[in-house]
């Protein structure tokens, strides 16, 4: 049995990481597909943000300890996956 638990990697590498596309996918329930919100009004939209606020929010969450679902949500994202976000949802033009 031990050597089961020993055999598997401590951290990920990069080939192990989650795609950009599958994080942005789990957002899709509360921000709406491409982050237009959801249902008429349009709840927890993103779309009207932009890169930097994106950014500084999503670090300010990740940084932040309390009980908020983002907080809770974004403290396993890291700086590149953040970023990943920000270019996912506000593609430079």
């Amino acid at each position: 049995l031990l050597a089961i638990i020993y055999s598997f990697p401590v951290c990920a590498d990069e080939h192990d990481r989650i795609s950009i596309k599958t994080i942005a996918e789990n957002c899709n329930g509360c921000h709406g597909y491409g982050g237009g919100g959801v249902g008429i009004k349009k709840l927890y939209s993103i779309r009207n943000k932009n890169y930097q606020y994106f950014i500084d929010k999503m670090t300010e969450y990740r940084t932040k300890k309390n009980s908020n679902i983002m907080n809770r949500l974004v403290s396993v994202l890291s700086e590149e996956d953040i970023i990943g976000l920000a270019n996912y949802y506000y593609p430079k033009n």
